[in-house]
């Protein structure tokens, strides 16, 4: 059915009625019906992690994309992806990311999985 799970006052705008997307909503929801006045941190699309606080203290990400994936997008490419995510969970700096895919063949993606 036509934009199942979305809200309402996304209805004519961007990916209606096909998708819902939390990173389109949210800013819609930010900036269209709460007009500013609440705060939104961090960049709004999903994959985006370049987003830094005044201190530059880097944002985690919002959401993941999986076509960023650099194991595909197969069911096995995606479970990959979240047993990596998983592993970065645990990680206490961004050295630790740097250590973990040093000998592998995701070395050039440790700022993906760390960010």
């Amino acid at each position: 059915s036509i934009g199942v799970g979305c809200p309402q006052f996304m209805r004519g705008r961007q990916e209606w009625p096909e998708h819902c997307s939390q990173d389109i909503v949210y800013p819609s929801l930010v900036a269209g019906i709460m007009r500013g006045g609440v705060n939104a941190y961090g960049r709004p699309g999903c994959g985006q992690a370049d987003a830094t606080t005044r201190n530059n203290i880097r944002f985690q990400l919002g959401c993941w994309e999986m076509q960023h994936n650099p194991y595909g997008m197969s069911e096995e490419g995606e479970l990959e992806a979240i047993t990596e995510f998983a592993h970065v969970q645990k990680m206490k700096d961004a050295d630790d990311a740097v250590k973990r895919y040093a000998e592998s063949d995701q070395a050039d993606n440790h700022k993906l999985w760390y960010s």
